[in-house]
């Protein structure tokens, strides 16, 4: 974070403003004349009744007035097969509940499947940008719904839920990591983790503060709980984000580039925590498209095309606490 000092000049004619004393002052740093002014409540769409339903119909007519053909070429993704280099649902082989299942339809009038195998005790995810990683991410998050197969969390099908059941599964369990940190600016790094304990619906939590200090101490920043993010280097405000992420004590934590905007020991010190919780039965899928942070995973799952092209299991974990010791000692 790069800190200016700012001389600010205001015209203070009647003298009003006296030292010692506070004020507002507004920069305009652009106007225009004559534009459209939209409220926001315009912009907030929510269907009326039946909309939901009316447009489901009218895709199932769409669908029975499909010629014959394409209809066979559909059914043909959807059931896998051999020319799709995955088990034929029909045939035996693995169950369908291993995989989820994306299709649409170009213009064209071509089907395509998009066929992810999620299920990691730690894994990485790597590919190239528009590989597929972030869908499959918000799939596994249930921020988005496949349009066909199904999504078992817990052995349970939470993929036909209302967005109210999401949004529960999202709070209780699932903790999210992000690469931009997203932490609240003038909010200390205790309150930024006890937060998530306040959207807990039906659910009263005894002592959010107690909860928030065992997160802390859990990813090492128990001297840091009451400073703020500005006064945080960038691997301790990503250890905030993801004891925030672990205060709810979720089913699975997802970690989207959290060593992206981080340098090589900040990223080190960073994927040393993920280990150590991770070695602890904490369950963490991580998106990245550097192959060096993912030789510190068990298991690596690599996408191309929207499609996953390798699943394999590493064989030689490399311990990223030792290697940060040796990168401080070649650095000193």
């Amino acid at each position: 974070m790069v800190n200016y000092t700012v001389v600010v000049d205001a015209q203070n004619r009647e003298h009003l403003l006296l030292p010692g004393m506070t004020a507002t002052i507004d920069f305009v740093v652009e106007q225009r004349s004559d534009v459209l002014l939209i409220p926001n409540a315009a912009l907030q769409f929510k269907p009326p009744p039946g909309m939901i339903e009316k447009l489901r119909a009218e895709r199932e007519k769409r669908y029975s007035q499909m010629p014959d053909s394409l209809k066979q070429k559909m059914r043909s993704h959807f059931a896998g097969g051999a020319n799709a280099g995955f088990p034929d649902r029909q045939t035996g082989g693995d169950s369908g509940r291993n995989f989820v299942r994306i299709w649409f339809i170009d213009r064209q009038g071509n089907p395509s499947t998009t066929v992810l195998k999620p299920g990691a005790t730690d894994g990485k995810m790597t590919g190239p940008s528009g590989s597929g990683k972030s869908t499959l991410l918000n799939l596994l998050g249930c921020l988005d719904t496949p349009n066909s197969g199904s999504y078992f969390l817990e052995g349970k099908d939470v993929s036909r839920l209302d967005q109210n059941s999401y949004a529960a599964i999202r709070n209780r369990k699932i903790g999210f990591v992000f690469q931009t940190f997203n932490l609240l600016p003038r909010t200390i790094a205790l309150e930024n983790v006890e937060l998530p304990l306040f959207y807990l619906r039906n659910s009263r939590v005894q002592n959010p503060k107690k909860l928030a200090m065992e997160a802390l101490k859990k990813v090492g920043l128990a001297d840091r709980m009451f400073h703020e993010p500005a006064q945080l280097s960038g691997g301790e405000q990503q250890r905030v984000a993801l004891a925030r992420a672990l205060v709810n004590q979720p089913s699975i934590i997802l970690a989207d580039e959290p060593t992206g905007n981080l340098d090589t020991k900040t990223s080190l010190d960073v994927i040393s925590v993920f280990q150590e919780l991770n070695n602890e039965g904490i369950t963490i899928v991580l998106v990245t498209h550097e192959p060096d942070i993912a030789q510190y995973t068990r298991r690596i799952v690599k996408m191309r095309d929207g499609l996953i092209r390798q699943d394999y299991t590493v064989e030689i974990r490399r311990d990223a606490k030792k290697d940060l010791v040796e990168f401080k000692d070649e650095t000193e």
